[in-house]
């Protein structure tokens, strides 16, 4: 073999060696970058999201985005913008083979970089993602050029796909001006904090007390042979946008209706729900006044059906609507002659 071919082979096997992850970084230039131009000074983004331990704004924790059998915290793909001034300057859709589990709770690592072309007096930038999506969605969010039309965005995606969105402000970072400092000594990791875009409801408690009675430790007492048998959610809204209420498209009558004995389809062992409170259902922001979300509880006392249907409703003020991202837990007690319903 010829001693130049020698050498240019030894300097490909350096380059394999030593530049992972360069690969990764021109890939993503090549591949779905926007404004990605690298002549000039550059910045190299390294992206997490994180569900900062509760994937709704007033939730607990309920699932690890860790465990494999995670399904409300899981991140499958997103849309990541980088934002100067309401601008966008670069934005890439990450498929889900970019995405990895990382070794912080509630946070999906993306393992390809990002390379944006920054001013050189290095302005405050932010970061945006949106996560779980169609492709008809990410294509739209892709050819948007300013935060404003990305949050204009219709979401195609029903309730249940779990789209999550959230930012991040980047006050300082490290730039570059060589292809070749690309390395992880200037690159910046940034942690995006994501929530929910829908909002969750759930029955979290249900009694029938006995207000004939002398009340007990200063509650009456609960009448027993209590059982709920179904939890429905009325006019639950299907669309939305990436911020704000949109669409007049609602789910129907007989849509929406759980057990207690039926399957959980999220669940990957397919185990029943067990209890009422492990039902869990999801909608987006309803300000329709003419067709409320609301919850339709069916029970029997003593083997007699019953029903009752409370509207949702959002604190501060308890006004009848429902805001994306947050949780909505109903406690309700039905006495005799009233009725005590509490919204968490």
């Amino acid at each position: 073999m010829k001693i130049k071919n020698i050498l240019a082979l030894l300097c490909f096997l350096c380059i394999g060696v030593s530049c992972s992850m360069e690969d990764d970084i021109l890939n993503n230039v090549d591949m779905g970058g926007v404004g990605t131009n690298i002549a000039n000074t550059e910045a190299v983004f390294a992206f997490s999201l994180s569900g900062n331990s509760s994937m709704t704004k007033a939730g607990e924790i309920t699932e690890n985005p860790n465990d494999v059998t995670s399904t409300e915290s899981s991140i499958s793909n997103c849309f990541v913008a980088i934002i100067k001034d309401d601008n966008v300057l670069s934005s890439y859709w990450y498929a889900t083979s970019d995405l990895q589990t990382s070794s912080e709770s509630f946070t999906t690592d993306i393992k390809r970089h990002m390379i944006v072309k920054v001013p050189s007096d290095k302005p405050a930038l932010t970061a945006y993602a949106v996560a779980n999506l169609t492709q008809t969605t990410a294509d739209k969010l892709l050819a948007c050029t300013t935060i404003a039309d990305i949050q204009d965005v219709e979401l195609a995606e029903h309730p249940n796909f779990l789209v999550k969105v959230g930012e991040q402000p980047i006050g300082s970072y490290k730039t570059t001006t060589q292809l070749a400092t690309h390395d992880d000594g200037n690159c910046n990791k940034i942690t995006i904090p994501v929530s929910q875009r829908v909002a969750a409801f759930e029955l979290a408690s249900f009694k029938v007390v006995d207000t004939s009675k002398e009340k007990v430790d200063g509650e009456y007492p609960v009448v027993p042979n209590v059982e709920v048998v179904s939890v429905q959610m009325l006019n639950i809204k299907l669309s939305a946008k990436v911020v704000g209420e949109y669409g007049s498209s609602f789910s129907g009558v007989d849509d929406n209706i759980l057990k207690p004995t039926d399957v959980n389809q999220s669940d990957p062992k397919k185990d029943i729900y067990g209890t009422y409170d492990k039902i869990r259902f999801y909608g987006y922001d309803n300000t329709d006044v003419d067709r409320q979300t609301s919850m339709k509880i069916t029970y029997k006392v003593d083997g007699a059906v019953m029903d009752r249907t409370y509207p949702i409703k959002t604190k501060p003020g308890d006004a009848v609507k429902v805001v994306g991202g947050n949780l909505y837990k109903l406690s309700v007690t039905i006495g005799n002659a009233s009725e005590d319903i509490d919204f968490v």
